[in-house]
């Protein structure tokens, strides 16, 4: 890996101590298991991973934890970029002791439902997203940058779904 990069990200999260809003967050499930892609990401650095977060009442996992379970928590909508984005928790971590962390897998190439109204007039519903193709991307982001809760679903044609639960806010 480009020391320059490594570099980078170190910068970018070196805000990663404990601050006020730590009782906001609380970890759980301690995992053993080491992220090949976190370490690559924050080499020189000690990482303890978790399988949940709970970020005030929310409870947040991670997809492996997710498999198998009722309720999956492991997908979110989350900023990045001052862009929001839907995604699946790959990882809960911290560094060096510091704050939580997500690494979270996310579809850049996502397209708005589009439904046919009549030939002249089309309505897009941009609460579900999908996509035909699914490349994967990952990106390290703060707690913080955690929207909501969202829904994942993968069709037997391969087709990626994300939907966007509407809120009061959505709604009014």
């Amino acid at each position: 890996m480009n020391s320059n990069f490594a570099n980078y990200l170190f910068n970018r999260f070196a805000c990663h101590r404990k601050s006020d809003d730590s009782k906001h967050c609380q970890l759980g499930h301690l995992h053993k298991e080491d992220d090949s892609l976190v370490r690559l990401l924050f080499p020189f650095t000690q990482i303890k991973y978790y399988q949940t977060v709970h970020v005030g009442r929310i409870r947040l996992c991670t997809r492996t934890y997710a498999e198998g379970k009722i309720a999956d928590d492991s997908n979110i909508i989350f900023n990045f970029d001052n862009v929001q984005y839907p995604g699946k928790i790959r990882s809960i971590f911290t560094i060096d002791g510091g704050e939580p962390h997500l690494l979270v897998a996310y579809i850049a190439n996502l397209t708005p439902l589009t439904c046919e109204i009549d030939d002249t007039e089309n309505f897009v519903y941009h609460n579900i997203l999908f996509a035909t193709t699914t490349k994967w991307s990952y990106v390290p982001i703060e707690v913080k940058a955690f929207v909501e809760k969202s829904i994942f679903f993968r069709s037997s044609a391969g087709i990626s779904y994300f939907f966007r639960q509407p809120t009061l806010d959505h709604c009014s």
